[in-house]
């Protein structure tokens, strides 16, 4: 009786140190994973001379600019709605083909 009780505490004790280390390295991951996309967004807000000062901090006034920018200088909405077609007819053709089988 008193072997058994033993063996659970410890087969507890190694279930515990497991699910420790499996969440810190699951909860890392993430981090790094998520770590890029906050900082890109956090810049979006910057002008050029925030981002080259300091990079990591939070912007001192939120700059749109950039974003109307990028709208028409790049043509991001071209970009975008040339997207949607493709998706939308993508979409249209997996359910054609789809629903002859």
């Amino acid at each position: 009786m008193k072997n058994s009780v033993l063996n659970n505490v410890e087969m507890n004790t190694k279930n515990i140190i497991f699910n420790i280390i499996k969440y810190f390295v699951v909860i890392s991951f993430a981090m790094m994973s998520l770590f890029p996309f906050v900082w890109m967004v956090i810049n979006a807000f910057k002008d050029n001379t925030q981002i080259y000062s300091s990079p990591f901090s939070l912007p001192k006034t939120f700059n749109f600019t950039n974003f109307i920018q990028a709208w028409y200088t790049a043509n991001i909405g071209t970009y975008y709605f040339n997207s949607i077609i493709i998706a939308f007819s993508s979409v249209a053709v997996i359910i054609v083909l789809a629903s002859m089988s």
